[in-house]
């Protein structure tokens, strides 16, 4: 009957707490999730991030969404994901993120709306962090109160919400439940602790491959306070036992990230990140506790109750080791958090991150360092509830008493986290009605691959802001998808999309034909410069399917064998696409002719000004161009030079010839010329590169005025406009 007693008292304390981190989750980012069916998280309405968090929204919305498809349409076909046609495997482009599945999954299956699905998931890991970590200090024997800060902290601290946009770092609840069945099992030596310790860290595992390696590390970390404990200390045995069950649960892990370590030994993923990025996404001491406005911000009051946590003494019935777990998570995370080191002085010394690097396979492409924050908050958290704990055993208070402390520490470290000055807005999402009709369309159509114009550019933020689009409503109609945005894009991508951005030109539609197999393209005309679309009109090989909105749906008429699929995707190939050798170009072959059509004199300043200019091939080589191979692909560039005749700016990759030009060939070009100088006047030039080499035939297009976009500015511009169109 007491066992019966403590089952229910357990049950109606878990009911309550998890009702109520539930509506402190809606509470604090209000407005999120007041209509989650039809809106989402858009950081542009505040005017920062627009890009780039909308895109990476999106982009995980479709990965969850492939994951419920592909496992119940074709489970071996997983990786095959349907953006970046024919490129294969491109689902390790970015995380599977199979982990979430068990939350994201129903949520579809029995809505059919992602947006919906994304948000319960959102959701649900928001609040789960607060509770799997309450759960955590009370099986350690701290009081409720304490509990419930230490589940505040974990939930709501800055980097949770600087990563807002990415739920797929969220999941940190399965790694703190799974330290709580670690602790069981220890304690009772009960096999079923030990299966839940495998299950769980097998899905935290399976979220994320960042989160995989954070939770090992910080495994570690309380694995050394364990091992520390001394006299209370587990036996050898159950010991053992314990790390079967950590070996077992990373086997789903390991088997999944096979395709990875592929793509890494056929140079489709890095081997590893860019020493100055990986710089920049790491943590700085001082700023964990003393710069607010950073993502990474630890807390200064959550540090100063952490330290009391620290060293105060611990319950005698509590766990013995969590204190000294605790703060070993923290340490360790942080540690490696800092990054690699810079090779300065003393800081030339290898850190905990670059042994990591060279030791396990896959850590050393993980692009911020700072990300192991999210897990430090783990230890920083659960030293935060302890340092509580041992002020309310040392204050005696009542249970008015104890309600107060929790409501001004809730206060306390949320006017230190900067809570109520935080907004979330939310945008109406693309579900139902308001779908575009032309994917309903291709949902009808027969079987084939789809392309979307204006097509993409890798470094051009607009253009990727376009895919991303692309790829979010590509879950209406599972079709194959040329264009798409993920992580790293296959090295066929941008041969793939320079065909595509010369379109509707007859050798580019016939080239993308014989690639990748193209059956159906659809244009969004209001995307397109306003001088393409008569272009459109009559294109010989496409027939008109129909008008949806504002975008025109065309099918690509007759039969051509893609007989050029396979050097598309060929790993390491000799010659380009059209059998260009790709070896340097000899030096009398190293001049070009180049025409503009339209000579601009105003160019607004760090933005995109749009050149459309014919390339020839006069000489009597060769010029690879359709190939992924960057070194020897040749392809246009532009350089600013001051009145002084200084080079200020230069781009010599700039875009792609679309495809090989033979001698006496010519090509058009759609060039997006960065203005990455400021204010002020300019002559630009434009050529032909390969490599880092200029050819000979440099077009001087003449001298442009720079402007900023003022009100000012933006009225030369309209005039410079015009004046082009006459």
């Amino acid at each position: 009957m007491a066992e019966r007693s403590a089952g229910w008292r357990i049950a109606g304390e878990a009911a309550v707490v998890t009702v109520g981190y539930a509506a402190l989750t809606f509470a604090v980012f209000f407005p999120l999730f007041v209509a989650p069916a039809n809106t989402i998280y858009d950081p542009a309405i505040l005017g920062r991030l627009s890009l780039f968090a909308l895109g990476d929204i999106y982009t995980v919305i479709w990965v969850m969404a492939w994951g419920v498809h592909a496992l119940l349409t074709n489970p071996l076909g997983l990786y095959d994901a349907n953006i970046f046609h024919p490129a294969p495997n491109v689902l390790t482009s970015t995380e599977h993120m199979l982990g979430h599945l068990p939350i994201f999954g129903p949520v579809y299956l029995l809505t059919d709306n992602p947006i919906l699905a994304n948000q319960v998931n959102l959701f649900v890991c928001l609040t789960l962090c607060g509770v799997s970590m309450y759960a955590l200090l009370r099986s350690w024997g701290a009081a409720w109160p304490a509990a419930a800060v230490a589940g505040f902290v974990f939930a709501y601290c800055p980097l949770r919400i600087h990563v807002l946009m990415q739920v797929h770092l969220l999941a940190g609840q399965y790694f703190v439940l799974s330290i709580l069945a670690l602790d069981r099992f220890l304690h009772t030596g009960r096999r079923r602790w030990g299966v839940l310790f495998a299950g769980l860290f097998c899905i935290q595992s399976l979220c994320s491959f960042y989160l995989t390696y954070m939770s090992l590390v910080a495994l570690a970390g309380y694995g050394v306070g364990i091992l520390a404990s001394g006299s209370r200390r587990p036996s050898v045995s159950r010991l053992t036992r314990l790390t079967v069950c950590g070996v077992l649960s990373l086997i789903p892990f390991l088997l999944l990230a096979l395709p990875y370590l592929e793509g890494r030994a056929a140079g489709t993923l890095p081997l590893a990140q860019e020493k100055e990025l990986l710089s920049f996404l790491s943590a700085k001491l001082h700023r964990l506790l003393l710069v607010r406005e950073e993502g990474y911000y630890v807390g200064l009051s959550v540090a100063l109750v952490g330290v009391i946590g620290a060293i105060a003494p611990q319950r005698s019935d509590g766990v013995p080791w969590a204190r000294r777990g605790a703060l070993l998570i923290a340490i360790s995370c942080v540690a490696f958090a800092f990054g690699p080191s810079s090779g300065d002085g003393w800081t030339s010394l290898p850190t905990p991150y670059d042994v990591a690097a060279r030791l396990i396979p896959g850590f050393s492409a993980m692009r911020g360092p700072i990300r192991f924050v999210l897990l430090a908050m783990v230890g920083f958290a659960a030293l935060a509830g302890l340092g509580v704990d041992w002020l309310l055993r040392w204050l005696r208070w009542g249970t008015v008493g104890q309600l107060l402390l929790v409501l001004v520490a809730f206060a306390v470290i949320g006017l230190d986290y900067r809570l109520p000055e935080r907004q979330f807005p939310a945008r109406l999402a693309e579900v139902g009605p308001r779908v575009p009709a032309v994917y309903r369309a291709l949902a009808e159509l027969p079987a084939g691959p789809v392309l979307e114009l204006p097509a993409g550019r890798a470094h051009d933020p607009g253009a990727q802001a376009r895919e991303s689009t692309y790829t979010l409503r590509s879950i209406y109609h599972w079709l194959p998808l040329l264009n798409g945005r993920s992580g790293y894009a296959p090295p066929s991508y941008e041969p793939v999309m320079a065909l595509a951005r010369s379109l509707p030109d007859p050798r580019s539609l016939v080239l993308l034909r014989r690639s990748t197999g193209l059956r159906y393209i659809v244009v969004h005309f209001q995307k397109l410069p306003r001088l393409t679309w008569a272009q459109w009109a009559s294109v010989p090989g496409l027939k008109r399917v129909g008008r949806y909105g504002e975008a025109m749906l065309f099918e690509v008429e007759g039969t051509v064998e893609a007989d050029l699929m396979p050097s598309l995707i060929e790993s390491n190939p000799t010659a380009s696409l059209l059998g260009a050798p790709l070896s340097p170009i000899a030096a009398d072959g190293r001049r070009s002719n180049l025409v503009i059509t339209r000579k601009p004199k105003v160019a607004p300043s760090r933005l995109l000004l749009p050149i459309e200019m014919v390339v020839e091939n006069p000489t009597n080589h060769s010029w690879p161009s359709l190939t992924s191979v960057e070194e020897f692909r040749v392809r246009v560039g532009y350089r600013w030079r001051d009145r002084a005749g200084a080079i200020v700016s230069e781009e010599v990759d700039a875009d792609w010839i679309p495809y090989d030009l033979h001698p006496g060939e010519s090509a058009a070009v759609r060039l997006a010329v960065r203005v990455s100088v400021p204010p002020g006047d300019y002559r630009l030039e434009l050529g032909v590169t390969q490599g880092e080499s200029w050819f000979d035939g440099i077009l001087d297009v003449g001298e442009i005025r720079v402007i900023s976009m003022t009100k000012q500015g933006s009225v030369e511009l309209k005039d410079s406009l015009k004046e082009r169109l006459r």
